[in-house]
């Protein structure tokens, strides 16, 4: 019963549907990003780095993988703060931004209304 309809249809089955990832230089033009990431690069680097040091600088894999833990945990807290940082000041500037540009605008849109020179 099934394949009676089936075999009627020619159209083939709709294809599903694909994720794609915007290329890594697109990626980086999100205002705020790339330096989010560099800050997170930075202090996880100097967390990891601490705590290997406090662990006595001792090359065992307990003191190394609680240093890379470290790193990668300030990593993420750092860029999470960077990015929350960085795009409220951006998010605000762009705010000013465009008061100062409706500021602008505003005198040219009363004087293109006011029929003959306003009288």
């Amino acid at each position: 019963h099934l394949r009676s309809r089936t075999m009627g249809s020619s159209a083939a089955p709709p294809s599903p549907p694909t994720m794609t990832m915007p290329p890594l230089s697109e990626t980086l033009k999100i205002p705020c990003l790339r330096n989010a990431l560099l800050w997170g690069i930075g202090v996880g680097f100097t967390a990891g780095a601490h705590k290997f040091r406090m662990n006595g600088m001792a090359l065992n894999r307990r003191a190394v993988v609680q240093a890379c833990d470290r790193a990668v945990l300030a990593f993420i807290a750092g860029g999470g703060v960077a990015w929350v940082t960085l795009r409220r000041e951006y998010d605000a500037k762009e705010l000013q931004l465009r008061d100062k540009l409706k500021a602008l605008h505003r005198p040219k849109q009363r004087k293109a209304a006011a029929p003959d020179g306003g009288l």
